[in-house]
């Protein structure tokens, strides 16, 4: 009996601490492979709370590209309140799709169009990246 309490204890504390580290994926996120790994995640852009009369951040205006795969880093978009992440798909033949952006701000329409994308920086034996980022390789106004 106490054998199969212990069992049952492991199986509800696996299931729960897995529940725990799954990422929620919005309905709005964008499909794409943007770290060349052959399979399909998911990305989105997580904005800042704004106040009330929406003409101002709760803390900095800052918004982050985020990912359900979690070795991929989120991106800092600075000066970002709102926008649409888009999969620019592979536009330097690297195996990756590029991610572009074009950040919404309080007022003007005139901002900078954003580009990233996936480079590794080494492997370890097993082949996996040491360090993966995303970079930015265009920008335009």
């Amino acid at each position: 009996m106490k054998k199969m309490f212990l069992l049952f204890a492991f199986i509800i504390s696996g299931i729960f601490s897995y529940s725990q580290k799954k990422t929620t994926i919005p309905k709005h996120a964008i499909k794409g492979d943007f770290n060349g790994d052959g399979k399909l995640d998911y990305m989105w852009l997580q904005t800042p709370k704004l106040t009330a009369n929406e003409m101002d951040c709760i803390g900095e205006c800052n918004s982050f590209i985020k990912f359900s795969d979690p070795t991929i880093p989120s991106i800092k978009v600075t000066n970002c309140i709102s926008g649409r992440p888009s999969n620019a798909g592979d536009l330097n033949k690297n195996r990756t799709d590029e991610i572009g952006l074009l950040p919404g701000w309080f007022t003007s329409c005139w901002r900078d169009y954003y580009v990233w994308t996936f480079r590794e920086w080494g492997l370890d034996k097993g082949g996996r990246a040491l360090f993966n980022s995303l970079q930015s390789v265009a920008r335009w106004h």
